[in-house]
């Protein structure tokens, strides 16, 4: 009826359900392997979406703009190239070219200005 009493009940219960379901494994060490360290598992453990780069290295997301932040060991990336947005807990936002990864920061887009008419 309360949830004092469904602890007190659980408490009991779970010992009487891991006596009913355990199994003993048939070996006991470990089957976990450690991750390579080739793996980026932020790069795994992410939402990817795609994504056209302009001119400038900007790009949209969510009605938000962002800017590819590139530098001199880094490949440079065309206008209108498609790249993978990464999104995840730890890294934030990223971006992926041809397999490598890229920061990026916010940016905010100038508007333009009308063309005054004659």
């Amino acid at each position: 009826s309360t949830v004092d009493q469904a602890n007190a009940f659980l408490a009991k219960y779970i010992s009487l359900f891991n006596d009913q379901f355990s199994v003993q494994p048939e070996a006991l060490e470990s089957a976990f392997r450690p991750l390579s360290t080739s793996l980026n598992i932020d790069v795994i453990l992410c939402v990817k979406l795609t994504r056209s780069v302009d001119a400038g290295g900007v790009f949209s997301f969510y009605n938000r703009h962002f800017k590819v932040i590139t530098s001199s060991e880094l490949p440079l990336l065309p206008a209108k190239a498609k790249v993978a947005v990464l999104v995840g807990p730890r890294m934030g936002v990223a971006v992926e070219f041809k397999k490598t990864l890229f920061s990026v920061l916010p940016y905010i887009k100038q508007k333009k200005l009308n063309q005054p008419s004659s």
